[in-house]
Formats: C-alpha cells, structure tokens, sequence
C-alpha cells in the first residue's frame, strides 16, 4: 500500500485510537491509510492518496466534482483549511453505501504539480462525532522533499545506517533508528520503513 518514490511526501497525524489499515485491502490509490477498529460496521478512516497534475487547482476540482456527480454523489466545496504546509482545499462528498450515508472530507494540498488527498469517511450521522480528530489530522498536513532531514541531529546516522541496509549489509540500526524517532510521527515511521 504504501510507496515511498515520490519526490514529495505528505505527512500527518492521524487521531487517536486509529490503527493501520491492513494493507491487504487498501482504498484504492492510498499510499497509507488508517481506520478505527474499535467499531463495528463502517469503521471511520482515513487515508492519504497522490497525483501529479498540471492544471490549475480551480480545473481539478471541477473534475473531481463533475467525477462525483457521474456516481450521483453529493459534492460541495467548503472553502480552505490551513495546514503546516499552507492552505488545503476542503471537500465534502456524500454518498451511500450498504452501511448507510456515509460523508467524506477532504483535504486536497498542492505543491507545484504534487496533490495530495486526505480522506477522512465517516458514517454521516456519526460525522460530528469525529469532527473535531478529522479537523486535527489536516491541519498536520506537512510536505517534506527530505525524511531523513526531519531527524535533525539523527539525519546523518540514520543515512548512514539506511545506506548499509540498501548496500545489503545485515542489520538491524536502520530499523531500530526509525523506531527511536517516534517523535516524527507514525507516518513519516511508515515511509522510512518502506525505504
């Protein structure tokens, strides 16, 4: 699910008491996705996806609404939400499913010709329930050109370690580094560990 060859990367925090999601069964085009286990039924998620366009953002999104309307699902645009990395567009679509109407929020940041996509989907009856956690996790948006930058002090050892790994020498300290580094987030934990 999760692919790390991108010039640019997104990160962010999902909330609390949201796990992984089995990257057996992905939503389509996420690079990484998490989801709330402790429900039932249509469990809460949240998942990041990329393009590359190159079009103005004003085009993309009356492509994605003219997109949900084909599906007859309901779209509307709320304006913008600031994010560590500027402003993001926000999103709202509607659409049912077997669990019921579920809303989707999104929040599409664009750098250059990069889009990145946070989806939070929630049952829309439940949708304030999880508000205030969706509002959290896209205002962490960031985008990094440089992962091992991001680690400060520990950038230069984490290379270090990260090249014997991909010259194939055996050990454990790339891993084991990324680990101590909790204080980048799980995210950016995930992408590492992809490298």
């Amino acid at each position: 699910m999760l692919t790390i060859f991108l010039a640019l990367h997104c990160l962010f925090t999902p909330p609390d008491g949201f796990e992984i999601a089995d990257p057996k069964t992905p939503a389509k085009r996420a690079l990484v996705g998490f989801v709330d286990k402790s429900k039932s039924g249509f469990c809460p998620s949240l998942n990041l996806t990329h393009e590359t366009v190159n079009i103005p953002m004003k085009e993309y999104l009356a492509i994605v609404q003219k997109n949900c309307q084909a599906k007859k699902q309901k779209w509307r645009q709320l304006g913008t939400i600031e994010t560590q990395s500027g402003n993001a567009h926000l999103v709202e679509i509607e659409t049912q499913t077997q669990f019921g109407l579920v809303r989707l929020l999104q929040a599409i940041l664009q750098k250059d010709d990069d889009i990145f996509i946070l989806t939070a989907g929630t049952l829309k009856k439940d949708f304030g329930k999880h508000a205030s956690k969706i509002e959290t996790s896209f205002r962490s948006m960031s985008i990094c050109e440089d992962l091992f930058a991001l680690a400060g002090k520990d950038a230069k050892p984490l290379r270090e370690a990260w090249q014997k790994k991909k010259n194939g020498i055996e050990s454990t300290s790339f891993e084991e580094k990324v680990l101590e580094l909790k204080r980048l987030g799980l995210v950016w934990q995930l992408y590492m560990g992809a490298l």
